[in-house]
């Protein structure tokens, strides 16, 4: 399920202030949100080498993960096209701030060490915004990016969300080639907790009030969430988990040496 049009045409409208004040109520407790910075993080312990210049966040939403990424050290600027996203993010941290669209990104050309695109490309065009964010960084700079995954997963929640795709490792890859990065992994993500989601949006088929409880769940549930992940992340060190709800993945630009 690739390449549905927003509703009005232009921005995915789902993304209200609304949504956002529920993400962020989310995003510092939500075993889904934890376990994705965990593999996140990993992989920007990866990019040490060439993480000197300025890291995008794109598509900030409230800050969160900005505000982590710069806690570990890089020098990170925080983009999101609504303003009450960016209000939210500059009540959080002080981090630099710019409103803005992922397809039409402020950046002079090879001006960025790094971007992160965390479950943003599954609302825009994506291959205009990684066209944009090629174009922005530096030979050698890095992509971190997340996206949902398994297509069949398709449901109301993804429609609830703005989606226009769920994608498979085949065409996250294909997508990132034909711009040209180069792929350095692409690991799945929510593993272990992929049976009791696919039975929540069963469930949600037949009692639509069911989804709340993917973006509320209750305590003792969200605590063996964040256990579950945790152990799937660390897991992850020698296991190749074949299926999850989500990708996680981290791509770079090819120096000119490389190329060819």
């Amino acid at each position: 399920m690739c390449n549905k049009e927003p509703a009005n045409g232009v921005a995915n409208v789902a993304f209200s202030p609304q949504r956002l004040q529920r993400l962020q109520a989310m995003e510092e407790h939500h075993f889904w949100f934890r376990g994705r910075w965990l593999v996140v993080q990993r992989l920007l312990h990866k990019t040490r080498a060439v993480a000197a210049g300025p890291v995008a966040d794109i598509g900030c939403g409230t800050g969160f993960t900005a505000a982590l990424v710069r806690s570990l050290g890089f020098r990170v600027v925080a983009l999101d096209p609504l303003w009450e996203g960016l209000l939210a993010a500059r009540r959080r941290s002080n981090l630099p701030l710019v409103q803005a669209d992922g397809e039409q990104l402020p950046f002079r050309p090879r001006s960025l060490t790094g971007a992160l695109l965390l479950d943003v490309l599954e609302h825009v065009s994506a291959e205009q915004v990684l066209k944009q964010v090629w174009q922005a960084l530096r030979p050698g700079g890095f992509l971190i990016f997340s996206v949902p995954a398994m297509p069949w997963l398709w449901s109301s929640r993804d429609e609830g969300a703005g989606h226009r795709c769920r994608y498979t490792r085949s065409k996250m890859k294909h997508l990132l080639s034909q711009t040209g990065f180069a792929v350095h992994e692409i690991r799945s993500y929510l593993s272990l907790l992929l049976p009791l989601v696919l039975v929540s949006r069963l469930l949600a088929r037949i009692w639509p009030t069911w989804e709340r409880l993917e973006e509320r769940p209750w305590p003792l549930a969200n605590a063996l969430g964040n256990l579950v992940t945790r152990l799937e992340v660390e897991l992850g060190r020698w296991v190749s988990w074949p299926v999850g709800s989500s990708l996680v993945g981290l791509a770079c630009k090819p120096r000119q040496g490389d190329l060819g």
